[in-house]
């Protein structure tokens, strides 16, 4: 579920999160390793281990044993009094002195244990073969201080100390783990919130909230691969609404946003529409595609114009060849003369491509200006509508150009691609060159997550996604490549044009 608060200006889409972590998930695990790296760097140069020596002590009255365990709570007293008399600095010195040493290099520690006569007497050093010796120059020593406390009491080892195994302030793979999930989780929690903090246009209510043009339409997500294997080999499928695969929903939302422009053609009699986007990958060329599409679908005489020169796409859209005479780039800097040009008809539709098939960075400088508007009003005079699909304003400049020759100009804004702000200055300068915004397209919203529409019960589960799945039927209508037929009234140009199938 989407949730929002426009106040704080911070909107959480479920998926947007969920792709942020899988892009940076590598960072997760970096920080795990740099968590367990930063473990054994301080392990080897600030780290310090100690070992302890114990052994452990009974304390009872001289009187015998069947005396001591009518006197346990005295002996219990007694226990408790020499853990202090053992922790004192007179008995660090006299077992420094009876080893030969000035100095005790360690620490004497002593406890009782809860409810008896017995106390666990220990002695932490750095160097576990000198916490032994030290111990057991305190065990030596111990009769001649408890005589001088208690002229009664005896305290005799029940357990002699052993040299340590190991420090007690071993770093175990226990914590080792714990500080690794630690750090990879503290980066996992940065990934979080920089997402949701993130100023771009995550769904619909972002949208509202940000954007200061009005919104003609969202365009729900459509996966690329078919099934797990087209992913495994990579295999990308182009996202048309004439595709018999393709999802109702991602079919409708191009339908909705057809009737629009069908409105404005209605009432402003706008016919030519520039479709541009603020950056690459946003899904202009996509978008281009279906909607000229949609209206040729209702039967509408549309032509679609790639006018990405340096970088085209909608040849690999409609899976289309190079041909001699159908290159629009050539068409517009004057190598192909208007009457030879040709037009290339999607199937049986009424859509018509003027299409590059080569990259030709220097076709928007080079191409005449005065040809291509004159050209343009011919086709606005024959054809119902007519999208030119451009460069990206951030990669090509030279877009702007074509804004004021076209009626409307459609933003393509993909959800978490571009910032806001990058998109309020796109719609800004398309009205200081000239050009007419008609609104934005929102690309590649997902929709929200119901465990009714994943069951199936509405449109967009179980049949929205098997919607026109009878793929036998993709092909139906489909022309061989470079077979062509006159058709029954020209493609507008200057003179006669030719129907150009795939």
């Amino acid at each position: 579920m989407n949730h929002s608060n426009a106040s704080s200006g911070i909107f959480f889409e479920w998926n947007s999160l969920l792709r942020d972590i899988l892009r940076n998930f590598w960072m997760v695990m970096l920080a795990a390793a740099v968590g367990i790296m930063g473990l054994y760097i301080v392990e080897h140069s600030i780290y310090k281990p100690v070992y302890s020596s114990r052994a452990t002590l009974i304390v009872r009255v001289k009187a015998g044993a069947a005396e001591a365990y009518t006197n346990l709570a005295a002996s219990s007293e007694m226990a408790e009094i020499f853990t202090e008399v053992f922790v004192q600095p007179a008995m660090r010195e006299y077992a420094a002195a009876a080893l030969g040493e000035k100095e005790f290099n360690g620490e004497i520690a002593a406890s009782v244990l809860p409810d008896t006569n017995m106390l666990t007497l220990s002695v932490t050093a750095e160097d576990p073969e000198n916490a032994y010796r030290l111990l057991k120059s305190v065990l030596n020593i111990y009769p001649e201080i408890s005589e001088s406390v208690f002229s009664n009491a005896v305290i005799d080892i029940i357990q002699d100390p052993v040299i340590p195994r190991g420090p007690d302030n071993a770093v175990s793979s226990r914590n080792r783990m714990l500080v690794s999930v630690l750090c990879g989780a503290a980066m996992l929690a940065a990934i979080g919130l920089l997402s949701l903090w993130r100023d771009t246009v995550k769904n619909e209510a972002a949208y509202n909230a940000k954007i200061d043009a009005p919104l003609l339409g969202c365009i729900s997500h459509e996966r690329k691969h078919r099934g797990l294997r087209d992913w495994l080999l990579r295999k990308k499928r182009p996202l048309l609404i004439s595709n018999a695969y393709a999802s109702l929903l991602f079919a409708e939302s191009y339908q909705k946003i057809a009737t629009k422009l069908e409105y404005m053609n209605k009432n402003s009699g706008d016919k030519i529409f520039l479709i541009t986007s603020v950056a690459e990958n946003e899904g202009k060329s996509t978008v281009s595609a279906n909607l000229a599409l949609a209206l040729a679908g209702r039967g509408h005489r549309t032509v679609l114009l790639d006018m990405d020169f340096k970088k085209p796409s909608q040849y690999k859209i409609f899976s289309v060849k190079y041909m001699e005479n159908a290159e629009l780039g050539e068409l517009l800097k004057g190598k192909t003369e208007a009457k030879d040009y040709i037009f290339r008809r999607h199937r049986k539709s009424e859509l018509f491509l003027g299409l590059n098939t080569k990259r030709d960075p220097d076709c928007q400088s080079q191409m005449h200006r005065k040809l291509f508007q004159a050209y343009l009003a011919h086709l606005k005079k024959t054809v119902d509508f007519i999208i030119i699909d451009t460069a990206p304003l951030l990669s090509a400049a030279d877009s702007t150009s074509l804004m004021s020759a076209a009626d409307r100009t459609i933003l393509v804004v993909r959800t978490d691609c571009t910032y806001a702000a990058s998109v309020n200055e796109a719609a800004l300068m398309i009205g200081d060159v000239g050009g007419r915004l008609a609104g934005c397209v929102l690309n590649d919203v997902y929709r929200e997550f119901s465990l009714f529409s994943q069951m199936g019960f509405d449109e967009s589960g179980y049949y929205g996604r098997k919607y026109g799945a009878y793929k036998n039927y993709a092909d139906y209508g489909k022309y061989s490549a470079f077979k062509w037929d006159a058709p029954e009234e020209s493609v507008p140009g200057t003179d006669e044009h030719q129907e150009g199938r795939e």
